[in-house]
């Protein structure tokens, strides 16, 4: 199962429940907060052998060297936009705002997974403080 963006308890249950033992590493992470799932090895939906390991990478928050770039929002500032790619809506929200962004959420209009698909401007590059983010989620309606 795609367990990114869950908080760890929650991911490890979800892949108990499939089948799967469980290994966690820690990582840094600007764009997901604390104690949420950042990706897995191996990834959410592709095949697995029940009862092999998936290692779950679970973010221990912002890295210490780039909390007072994402703390500076005064008018006029820039600053790099996160990756939201594969994250829910509320997510994509959450690691824009944390950065000092709007969202602006659309849909495909046909069912998915939920999960950003597309965002503009794309992650890395520099913008605006305040100004919107526009992303497009796998589903019928944000």
């Amino acid at each position: 199962p795609n367990v990114v963006g869950q908080d760890s308890d929650a991911a490890n249950n979800a892949l108990g429940l499939a089948g799967f033992k469980t290994s966690t590493k820690t990582q840094s992470s600007d764009t997901v907060p604390a104690g949420k799932v950042v990706s897995t090895s191996p990834p959410g939906g592709s095949k697995a052998t029940k009862g092999s390991v998936v290692t779950m990478v679970v973010s221990s928050g912002p890295s210490p060297t780039t909390t007072e770039a994402s703390t500076s929002t005064t008018p006029g500032s820039t600053a790099t936009v996160p990756n939201v790619i594969n994250l829910t809506e509320s997510g994509a929200n959450t690691a824009l705002a944390n950065k000092g962004f709007l969202g602006s959420c659309s849909a495909t209009g046909s069912p998915g997974n939920g999960r950003v698909i597309t965002q503009n401007p794309s992650s890395g590059t520099q913008a605006q403080t305040g100004s919107t983010v526009s992303y497009e989620i796998a589903a019928t309606t944000c």
